[in-house]
């Protein structure tokens, strides 16, 4: 049973699979985009969450959480991950996630997280 509809946005394919695969394991529909480009063409009013990276090649999570706001109208739910201290985390406070989390991602505290957002 599908439980959401949930974007997943990482330029590093293995951990974008492997947060696919564990969500499908627990009946979430994710999709995923490789590029925060990617990620804005597949945004629609039918996602409910973003799980994005924040330090991407080309346009970077903040920059891409601004275009899908600008896209919808409103800026979508979003989960931020990351593997970089505080110091890369300076434009944060221009959008509103709803968490960061640290990379390597908590596969369980992440899915608590779906539990309470979606």
């Amino acid at each position: 049973m599908e439980k959401s509809e949930i974007l997943i946005v990482d330029d590093e394919k293995d951990l974008a699979d492997s947060l696919s695969f564990y969500l499908h394991l627990n009946g979430y529909s994710p999709s995923i985009a490789l590029s925060a480009a990617e990620a804005i063409h597949l945004v629609d009013k039918n996602t409910k969450l973003v799980i994005s990276d924040i330090c991407m090649p080309g346009a970077n999570g903040i920059d891409m959480l601004k275009k899908m706001a600008e896209k919808l109208g409103y800026e979508p739910n979003t989960i931020f991950l990351s593997g970089f201290t505080q110091e890369s985390h300076k434009k944060l406070g221009e959008v509103n996630p709803l968490e960061v989390l640290s990379k390597p991602v908590d596969l369980p505290k992440l899915l608590n997280y779906l539990r309470l957002y979606v």
